[in-house]
């Protein structure tokens, strides 16, 4: 099976790291879902420093920062802590996970706001 990232074919589901996709999965589950998350617009900006980070600007309320190289996905009560605070964590293996993980929120917040408007900085 085949994610779509921006309506194109990407990558493969089994490319997913198997250690943690059930963790990720359920961070989706449990978190944006549980939540009934609603956002109108999500904005993606990527920037190198020390290592890549990806940022989804939500609704100009919160961020969610998505990091690579290790692995920190957070429960329901770290996301609803990081929502209070205006800035959630993500840490996850690769680039593959990145992308994995951007598109499941993505389409999550699609499932309750099928005009959720997702642009991407240049």
């Amino acid at each position: 099976m085949y994610k779509a990232l921006f309506d194109r074919k990407v990558f493969s589901l089994a490319s997913i790291n198997p250690t943690y996709q059930t963790e990720l999965d359920s961070f989706i589950k449990n978190t944006i879902e549980a939540t009934k998350f609603k956002p109108n617009k999500i904005t993606l900006y990527s920037y190198r420093a020390s290592s890549p980070y990806h940022v989804m600007k939500i609704d100009s309320q919160f961020e969610i920062t998505i990091t690579e190289n290790k692995v920190a996905i957070p429960d329901l009560w770290n996301f609803q802590d990081g929502l209070r605070t205006g800035n959630v964590d993500i840490e996850v293996y690769d680039s593959v996970d990145v992308l994995y993980l951007i598109e499941a929120i993505i389409d999550q917040c699609r499932h309750y706001n099928p005009n959720l408007l997702v642009e991407r900085t240049k």
